[in-house]
């Protein structure tokens, strides 16, 4: 099953607003059994990683913060791209299930970039190897945004929830709630989400203005 609930036809505009708002859901063919490949907001992701980034260090560190809170989400939306360009224009769910939902090079490394075994090994080897420095902060930055959003995607995915330990283990971490499925309390959580994201608005906001007075100066 993928993701976003969506008219038979559509343009690719329409489609990458859905795929990284993670809106709604596209039900599966039925009968055809295919992985399941969600996404969280990929806004929020960013958004909120840049907050954190700008809060917790003043050397800059904001863009690779955001590049790696949404790395993960860029392989299903390259196969949204590509299958629009193989196509010409509109497709079909169905077209969106069996070319890009089933295809191993788009399925396969979003269960890399939501596997907390790649992230790991990363932080790991960047606390073995890591050198003070303007470029080990990138490095960090990048690392932490990634991971940020391998948490808060398994927190958040209950009955889509992707492979933990991919690629030796099937096994899934279930979160508490689900960002879409009113079963397990979407709709609180999005309230929250968007709460917090008009906050992180407010912050990139405060933080201009001072970055600015302080040029000034």
């Amino acid at each position: 099953m993928c993701l976003v609930k969506l008219p038979p036809d559509f343009r690719v505009a329409f489609v990458f607003f859905h795929t990284f708002s993670g809106r709604n859901r596209l039900e599966a063919t039925p009968g055809v059994r295919h992985p399941k490949i969600s996404l969280m907001r990929t806004y929020s992701h960013a958004l909120l990683s840049r907050t954190v980034a700008e809060r917790a260090s003043d050397r800059g560190l904001a863009a690779p913060a955001v590049l790696g809170a949404v790395m993960p989400d860029v392989p299903i939306a390259v196969g949204v791209g590509w299958l629009f360009l193989r196509r010409g224009g509109g497709f079909g769910r169905g077209e969106f299930e069996s070319e890009v939902c089933a295809r191993t090079v788009f399925r396969g490394p979003d269960a890399a970039l939501h596997s907390v075994l790649p992230i790991g090994t990363a932080l790991a080897l960047r606390t073995i190897t890591g050198k003070a420095g303007d470029m080990d902060g990138a490095l960090l930055a990048f690392l932490l945004g990634w991971a940020g959003h391998v948490v808060t995607d398994a927190l958040t995915h209950t009955e889509d929830a992707r492979p933990t330990f991919w690629p030796f283990s099937g096994w899934r971490f279930r979160g508490p709630v689900s960002y879409w499925d009113r079963r397990h309390h979407a709709r609180a959580f999005s309230m929250l989400e968007h709460a917090s994201l008009l906050l992180a608005v407010g912050e990139v906001l405060r933080q201009g203005a001072g970055k600015r007075q302080r040029r000034r100066r």
